[in-house]
């Protein structure tokens, strides 16, 4: 009797010690769960580049403080303008005293200084220099005033409906006569999407570090940690003062994905770089593009052709088609063709005839038109006689 109540208060023991370790365990890991739930900042998206599709958001539409994100379109215009042959990145810009007395985050510029254009969006895109911004401006548009209504005006085209931007650099108003830029974490995406489009871009934004003036003037990336210690990350802007909190508009490439991380009012920096990596991150491990079909590719079954130089072609796409998709669902997509049995010449390169449709579980889920591949003449009677 004494040895089966040793045995019995043993297990008994070993049971509650048991209870208490797993009680606290799963306190423990309840109380981790509940704290990365946590916002740690007002706003934020992450989107596929390419495709723009939204795979995550937290009030994306809501208005918010850009502070110096407001330079990505600043950027955008410029490289946009030596795309289109109105300037030249090598041609000379001459530092004005208005831009020499810029305040915030600069290189110290003083009236007189001669720069080259790359010179001074280097300047911008990797340590986000005020009085650079306001250089670029006065150079491209005639004043800052000029280039702000040009930078709405790109805005409201690119569908940046909540985007208003009342400065070159975003900077706190010094008074009431200007008022605050303001964005949201879509529209932003949107204008990211724009960006990544120039690769000279992000050669800049993703260097740690660089120089200015021949190397006497020492540029540190505002994002230099965060490219430090993530894989694939070469961009894009960061922003923060007081009121607007942190900002930090991410890109990375892994593979054939690139994804956009916009996080706005973050309490710190930690909480800034931290929240960026968790919405990349994510994005990376839950989706995966696909490219379903390239521009121009022949599909679907050989159409004949009536009356026609060629008695059958192949439909093409008009444009390519790629998914964005959760990993695990990557099997239940499936393609539809649809087209005519047969044609009537003549037909012209280019002409619509179909359409495929990209369908997941009954839903239309992307599609594009079918073409014709080539010109095809009609034939004559005497021809049609004579290929007979």
């Amino acid at each position: 009797m004494k040895i089966f109540k040793k045995k019995f208060f043993r297990v008994f023991n070993i049971l509650i010690l048991s209870f208490v370790f797993i009680s606290e365990f799963t306190n423990f890991a309840f109380s981790e769960t509940k704290i990365d739930n946590l916002k740690k900042y007002k706003a934020a998206i992450l989107v596929e580049a390419e495709t723009g599709k939204v795979l995550n958001e937290f009030k994306s539409n809501e208005k918010m403080i850009p502070a110096s994100i407001v330079k990505m379109m600043l950027l955008l215009l410029a490289y946009e303008a030596e795309r289109k042959g109105t300037f030249s990145f090598d041609e000379k810009v001459h530092i004005s005293l208005d831009a020499s007395r810029i305040g915030g985050s600069q290189v110290y510029l003083k009236e007189g200084e001669v720069f080259t254009l790359r010179e001074l969006i280097k300047t911008v895109a990797i340590s986000s220099a005020n009085d650079s911004a306001h250089a670029i401006a006065e150079h491209i548009a005639g004043d800052e005033k000029e280039m702000v209504k040009l930078m709405n005006e790109r805005a409201k085209s690119l569908g940046m409906h909540n985007t208003k931007f009342s400065s070159v650099h975003g900077l706190p108003p010094k008074n009431s006569l200007r008022e605050e830029d303001y964005t949201t974490a879509f529209d932003t995406a949107i204008l990211a999407r724009e960006l990544v489009k120039f690769s000279e871009v992000l050669n800049f934004s993703k260097r740690q570090i660089d120089s200015f003036r021949d190397g006497k003037f020492v540029l540190y990336n505002t994002n230099r940690k965060l490219l430090k210690t993530f894989k694939g990350l070469d961009g894009l802007k960061t922003g923060y003062y007081t009121k607007s909190g942190y900002n930090l508009c991410a890109t990375a490439r892994r593979g054939s994905m690139r994804l956009i991380s916009v996080v706005f009012g973050a309490s710190n920096k930690k909480a800034r770089d931290r929240e960026t990596k968790k919405l990349l991150l994510g994005g990376f491990r839950v989706y995966k593009k696909h490219s379903l079909f390239v521009k121009h590719q022949s599909v679907g079954e050989a159409i004949p052709v009536s009356w026609g130089r060629k008695d059958k072609i192949r439909a093409v796409t008009s444009e390519p088609i790629s998914l964005v998709i959760k990993r695990i669902r990557l099997k239940e997509f499936k393609t539809q063709f649809v087209l005519p049995k047969s044609l009537k010449a003549p037909l012209k390169r280019g002409q619509k005839i179909g359409v495929l449709n990209v369908m997941m579980n009954g839903n239309l889920i992307a599609s594009t038109s079918l073409i014709v591949p080539e010109e095809i003449p009609a034939m004559g009677w005497i021809e049609w006689l004579m290929s007979k």
